[in-house]
């Protein structure tokens, strides 16, 4: 029976079973499961398994926010770069409306996108993005500041809900 516990697991899990005494209690245990007798470590067993997959999930949804955080500020930071470096001293409003919408594009269905969603729409209105795309952006200076700024929305708002800064607003 161990041979074909072995030849499973080691199909189904592309591994081999190592853990000799663990699956020995594991066939002793179905076994026992057919006599209607349950061994009393069963239901603590179960528990814990229970308990440590349900910290698993928990851990990978974490690491899978931390990734996506960190992909996001990756793209912002190029993105804010790039326009910084070609614009150095002026941009026209339909400049500064792509570089918004491609940063807006990073944003995720998460509270830090909402938060840089909210801040690349005070920016279109402040700096009258959707006017006059041919003109220059009155301002630059403040709007450069303010587009680099964006980097840090996401910790602005999370700030801000637990009340641990005061809201800050850029010129």
């Amino acid at each position: 029976m161990m041979d074909g516990a072995k030849a499973m697991f080691a199909g189904a899990f592309s591994t081999s079973l190592d853990k000799l005494g663990f699956a020995k209690e594991i066939i002793r245990h179905i076994d026992t499961q057919t006599t209607g007798r349950r061994d009393t470590g069963v239901a603590d067993l179960i528990h814990n398994f229970t308990e440590l997959q349900t910290a698993l999930v928990e851990r990978l949804r974490q690491t899978t926010d931390e990734e996506l955080r960190s992909r996001r500020n990756r793209g912002l930071r190029h993105i804010i770069k790039d326009f910084v470096r070609d614009y150095e001293s002026a941009a026209t409003r339909d400049a500064g409306a792509l570089v918004l919408h491609a940063i807006e594009s990073l944003s995720d269905e998460s509270e830090a996108g909402d938060a840089l969603r909210v801040a690349v729409g005070t920016m279109r209105r402040d700096f009258e993005l959707n006017r006059n795309p041919s003109e220059y952006i009155s301002g630059f200076d403040g709007f450069l500041i303010r587009l680099e700024a964006l980097q840090y929305a996401d910790r602005l708002a999370t700030q801000a809900k637990a009340g641990a800064a005061p809201e800050v607003t850029m010129q």
